[in-house]
């Protein structure tokens, strides 16, 4: 038993994945216990599901929940689209202060863990290096502390999990709320009014490479890289309800995997993967790397701009 909780935030949709990774989540992470905040209205949809224990999103902390975000979008924006997603990451920064712990682990809902994992190694905190890059993160950060927190790391923080320190998470928040040149009073508001009016309905704020930065810099004696076996589109390889034996065949090749929608429709890769007779002849990452190459080159017939994949 590890000396962490995990958080999880779900939303209706993902309760049919995230039920599905909870034993996953207990077998590898072995956490003390398994915290899941989403709306109060499947509160007893949620209390259904075995060592899981709910938390009302609206109760995390003091005036933050979806209609603030929503009026402070609609403000900026005049739409509402992208509240939830904003939300999501804010009450992932606000649990440091509801947390008992030292520090958290905040996990995806459709991530499951296959193999066990640590997060805590010699007194610093593990981080699982990522490749992406995404501007307008890091022109948010550099308004959010006046270009003290940038693009330290020469890798990307955005992963399906994340342990964070809730003191040096609450030391975050409280200079984000001391930046008197950002308009608003709480760290959420002082974040939306940071992102750029062209960002504000796309993707203008990451908790994870803000605070993945921040520590780097502020101490980064206890930050390590550590090299875990990822597949963030495993979706597209196992389908939307994956099996047993997929998922055992997956933890071959893979410490963790995504399965971002439950509602995928079956493709004949994903029917191929569901059989027994086809998993006994190739492994799960011999298929990527194959999707993968089939994929660059279809990319470059069309001449369409390269993109930077997960490595195979």
């Amino acid at each position: 038993m590890n000396d962490y909780n995990v958080i999880i935030m779900v939303t209706e949709d993902h309760l049919p994945m995230m039920e599905k990774m909870i034993p996953f989540c207990k077998q590898n992470i072995s956490p003390k216990r398994i915290y899941v905040v989403a709306a109060s209205k499947i509160q007893q949809k949620i209390e259904a599901i075995e060592d899981v224990i709910f938390i009302d999103e609206d109760q995390v902390y003091d005036g933050l929940n979806y209609s603030t975000v929503m009026n402070l979008m609609e403000k900026r924006t005049g739409e509402r689209k992208r509240a939830g997603w904003y939300l999501q990451q804010f009450l992932k920064m606000a649990w440091s202060y509801k947390c008992e712990e030292k520090c958290y682990i905040v996990l995806d809902a459709d991530t499951f863990v296959l193999n066990p994992i640590g997060f805590t190694e010699q007194e610093k905190y593990c981080f699982t290096p990522k490749c992406e890059y995404h501007q307008p993160y890091f022109d948010t950060i550099k308004k959010l502390f006046q270009g003290s927190i940038y693009k330290k790391a020469e890798f990307s923080f955005i992963a399906e999990n994340m342990i964070f320190d809730c003191a040096i998470m609450r030391q975050m928040i409280s200079e984000i709320e001391g930046n008197a040149l950002i308009e608003g009073d709480t760290f959420f508001e002082k974040i939306i009014h940071s992102i750029k009016q062209e960002d504000l309905l796309g993707s203008g704020f990451s908790e994870f490479e803000t605070y993945g930065n921040y520590i780097y810099i502020k101490y980064p004696d206890l930050v390590k890289a550590r090299k875990l076996r990822t597949m963030r589109e495993s979706l597209v390889l196992l389908g939307g309800n994956p099996s047993a034996g997929q998922l055992k065949w997956a933890s071959n090749d893979y410490d963790i995997i995504s399965v971002e929608s439950i509602h995928y429709k079956r493709t004949l890769v994903t029917w191929l993967t569901s059989k027994e007779w086809f998993r006994r002849r190739i492994s799960m990452k011999k298929l990527a790397q194959i999707r993968h190459k089939i994929r660059t080159v279809y990319r470059r017939l069309l001449r369409k701009e390269d993109f930077v994949f997960e490595e195979y």
